[in-house]
């Protein structure tokens, strides 16, 4: 490998055909211009310039060479220009975000109102969780960022910690029997409605009843939770979520400690590796941890 400002020197001294006005260009003192151009002879095994009466004319090794290399650093320059000039409010592109349910309630709504005003020109698609195709689609940029647990994925891809979710149960205000609190006895005797969008039986809460050799009967399984709560307001179903997952007051819900332990839940910005340096992922990413930080989570 050859040092990339060997490459810069080489095309600055193509153009400038004299050593000394080379360096000046360069900022180098003389003898690390002669130094320079001395290991790229010694590199490349050819003289590449010859004096003459009208300065240092590069060999044909040396010609064929400049083709290649300047069109590669002018590219380079401009990337490095664009990243510099970055603009959100110029930025005309789409961000595709995978998010779970709970990460699209606490966040799409804020996130959707900062874009509108820092970068109007960019057009946000959320997309459903995949999670067996979650590390590919990043990788090959069909996603930008996936918010949301996903345990899996933890040692995989990058990632942040955006909050640590704590839960609370829900039952209406029209329960027959539950009123002002809620014990472990009525939780494990009343039906539950279960919050599931990838479609499995049980939950964190379940394990931790069963430690207690107990168990709950989910008597509804939904896939997100607003049909959850729309269920469950006129019902006599217990619902266990997320303490930040909103809730109209239309829908008359009371709000109980759960009377089994049910540890915190962290919840994470990942991304792949691809595109780690991206000029307006960075962007994305410390937007999206800047709102969570204006969340106050109870």
């Amino acid at each position: 490998m050859i040092d990339l400002n060997l490459y810069l020197f080489f095309v600055t001294l193509v153009k400038h055909k004299n050593l000394t006005r080379a360096a000046e260009a360069m900022g180098m003192s003389q003898p690390a211009a002669s130094n320079a151009l001395k290991r790229l002879r010694n590199f490349f095994k050819d003289p590449l310039f010859v004096r003459s009466r009208t300065g240092m004319v590069p060999t044909l090794f040396a010609e064929n060479l400049f083709t290649h290399i300047a069109p590669a650093l002018e590219k380079l320059d401009q990337a490095h220009l664009l990243e510099k000039s970055f603009s959100p409010q110029m930025l005309k592109t789409k961000m595709r975000i995978s998010l779970s349910d709970l990460a699209g309630c606490v966040l799409l709504s804020k996130l959707t109102k900062k874009l509108h005003v820092c970068a109007p020109l960019i057009d946000l698609e959320i997309l459903p969780i995949r999670v067996d195709c979650l590390e590919n689609d990043l990788q090959q940029k069909r996603l930008d960022l996936a918010i949301g647990v996903f345990p899996a994925f933890v040692d995989r891809l990058l990632h942040v910690p955006l909050w640590e979710e704590k839960f609370h149960c829900l039952v209406s205000c029209n329960h027959p029997e539950i009123q002002n609190n809620l014990s472990l006895k009525d939780y494990t005797k009343y039906q539950h409605i279960l919050v599931s969008p990838g479609g499995g039986k049980t939950s964190i809460i379940d394990t931790q009843l069963k430690k207690l050799g107990l168990s709950r009967r989910v008597a509804v399984m939904v896939p997100n939770f607003l049909i959850a709560l729309m269920v469950l307001a006129d019902s006599d179903y217990i619902l266990t979520i997320p303490k930040s997952v909103p809730i109209a007051e239309e829908y008359n819900l009371k709000s109980f400690v759960p009377p089994v332990k049910a540890p915190q839940i962290p919840v994470r910005l990942f991304w792949h590796e691809v595109a780690n340096h991206s000029p307006e992922q960075i962007w994305l990413r410390t937007l999206i941890q800047d709102l969570v930080k204006d969340i106050v989570l109870l």
